[in-house]
């Protein structure tokens, strides 16, 4: 008679892609007392303590950098809106200055003016499509930071004491 298989006992194996690497780090007897007290509060091991306050070390400042070139971006790119802005203004004003001028240089001043105003229409267009961008990309990054400051203050919160 054959035997079936034994069953494995205890938990099943983890697949490749979810097993975590080995990594040995020599810690100061006071910094590794403090990441202990830190992951029993936070309900963690020692190990997973530690690789939280890594990866949030890594992701966090990336973060705030990318927030800040935006915010950056989209004041230059108010700023040259504003300026085109202006300056087809300027345009607008001379051309309604033309109104009724007679001769060939008002003529040709007219179709400068008109080209000129046709070219900032088209960069007006592109500056606001680029801030819609610039902004869009700006509130993804916000909902990432607020996304990490909630659960971080989830955690915080679930670990203070009852009053």
């Amino acid at each position: 008679m054959e035997q079936a298989p034994k069953k494995r006992v205890g938990r099943p194996p983890k697949a490749a892609s979810e097993k975590a690497e080995t990594f040995s780090v020599r810690l100061l007897p006071e910094v590794r007392a403090k990441l202990e007290e830190a992951a029993e509060k936070a309900g963690r091991s020692l190990a997973a303590e530690i690789s939280a306050r890594l990866e949030a070390s890594l992701t966090s400042p990336l973060t705030y950098v990318l927030l800040d070139r935006r915010m950056q971006e989209l004041h230059e790119l108010n700023e040259r809106l504003s300026a085109t802005l202006t300056v087809r203004s300027y345009l607008q004003a001379e051309l309604a200055n033309l109104d009724g001028v007679e001769g060939a240089e008002a003529d040709a001043k007219r179709v400068n003016l008109r080209a000129e105003h046709e070219v900032l229409g088209w960069e007006t267009h592109t500056v606001k499509e680029q801030i819609t961008r610039v902004e869009s990309e700006a509130k993804s990054l916000l909902d990432d930071l607020a996304r990490k400051v909630s659960l971080t203050a989830e955690q915080v919160l679930k670990h203070l004491p009852d009053r």
